[in-house]
């Protein structure tokens, strides 16, 4: 996370595609992944990646969490009420 905390998102992302390469059932990856995709208005990928987290893991509460936040931005930018 550090690229992300320093506002690269795109190096941060690379990273978490990395990470997801080596192990596709790693839900931290896809939901920080997600947290990037957010930071740079991709709300659209961002959801991708929460659900995706969720679905690996439905335990996992940031998830959801992000998940929510992405929503309502990406409808916002749809014309979405």
């Amino acid at each position: 996370m550090v690229y992300g905390d320093m506002g690269d998102h795109q190096k941060a992302i690379a990273d978490y595609n990395q990470a997801i390469t080596i192990n596709p059932k790693y839900a931290a990856a896809y939901c920080n992944r997600g947290f990037a995709y957010g930071n740079l208005g991709d709300y659209q990928r961002a959801i991708e990646d929460y659900t995706q987290a969720i679905a690996i893991n439905p335990k996992y509460a940031s998830a959801y969490n992000n998940r929510y936040y992405s929503v309502a931005p990406s409808k916002a930018n749809i014309g979405v009420p």
